[in-house]
């Protein structure tokens, strides 16, 4: 599979398609999670209330939310067509604001005047991103080494695994900032290997960073299930997330792609989203136990629903 040609414009709309669908089907898992208990009870032979539309209603939009919780690896790989990782990964942070108008139209939960103003910090700072990426020359990820993607790799993940056994010691939101950094950071590398498989000839270096993608996105997930079933808490993990989600390509970028630049805009732009993200979450309360648990408390803490905010 080879490049099929430089529209970082299209890179960026499927970014925001990606995460703008990832994050509404979690809002969709949370609405209706209620299909286990429906479960359960058709299990024990219990009468279920309601009409039949009724009954049918949370499972339909539970399996809607399952199916586009899967599309991400899809978006990736067309995204790696047209443009860089860091175009796509940028446009991460406007899901949250997808997910805020869900919440509060459809979900009717209620939200803080700090969560729209780390709503309109994100849009501003992707605007930026997205400008910046339109007017950059073309970016080649054939330049990048996949050996030195490899050892990139390593090192981040060796980081991010001291930083997860420093966080046994410490207190939860300690063990959710690490947990999230480390998920987010690992969840990044996914599509960042999947560009080197579209930019690069069909060889045994293809398909070894195809396959490594699927791996990073797989210990995404394991890590964020991970720190969860640990009680760390998720108004802490998801930004720590969603940050080095966002940051890790343009790093990986800077160093392995050759005349890739970061300018102002660039990191004005990168501060604006990830203030959002702080605004968003960080400062809204968290409610319940932390996820991890049975699905009862699943339905009570809506954030840990984000506890499969993976990019396999």
């Amino acid at each position: 599979m080879a490049v099929v040609a430089y529209i970082p414009l299209v890179a960026i709309l499927l970014g925001i398609v990606n995460t703008i669908l990832l994050h509404l089907a979690k809002s969709m898992e949370r609405q209706g999670i209620e299909i286990f208990d429906q479960i359960r009870a058709a299990l024990k032979k219990e009468q279920i209330a309601g009409t039949i539309k009724e009954k049918l209603k949370k499972p339909v939009i539970y399996i809607v939310g399952v199916i586009l919780n899967n599309l991400p690896p899809v978006w990736a790989l067309l995204a790696s067509l047209f443009g860089p990782p860091s175009l796509y990964t940028s446009m991460f942070g406007v899901g949250l604001i997808a997910l805020l108008v869900y919440s509060r139209n459809v979900l009717k939960e209620e939200f803080h005047r700090v969560e729209i103003y780390g709503a309109i910090s994100i849009v501003i700072g992707t605007f930026i991103i997205g400008i910046e990426g339109i007017f950059r020359t073309e970016q080649d990820m054939k330049g990048v080494n996949i050996l030195g993607a490899v050892i990139a790799s390593a090192v981040f993940i060796s980081f991010g695994l001291v930083l997860m056994a420093v966080s046994f010691k410490r207190g939860t939101r300690f063990l959710g900032f690490a947990f999230g950094l480390a998920a987010g950071g690992v969840g990044a590398i996914d599509p960042f290997f999947k560009a080197l498989y579209t930019a690069n000839s069909l060889g045994l270096a293809n398909f070894l960073a195809l396959g490594l993608s699927f791996v990073f996105g797989f210990l995404a997930f394991a890590i964020t299930q991970w720190g969860f079933a640990r009680k760390a808490q998720a108004n802490i993990l998801v930004p720590a997330y969603n940050s080095t989600y966002i940051l890790i390509p343009v790093i990986f970028q800077a160093l392995l792609l050759p005349g890739f630049d970061i300018y102002i805009s660039t990191i004005i732009g990168l501060a604006l989203i990830i203030l959002g993200i702080v605004l968003m979450r960080a400062f809204k309360p968290e409610t319940g136990s932390s996820a991890g648990g049975n699905v009862n408390e699943n339905s009570r803490n809506p954030e840990s629903e984000f506890a499969s905010l993976d990019e396999t």
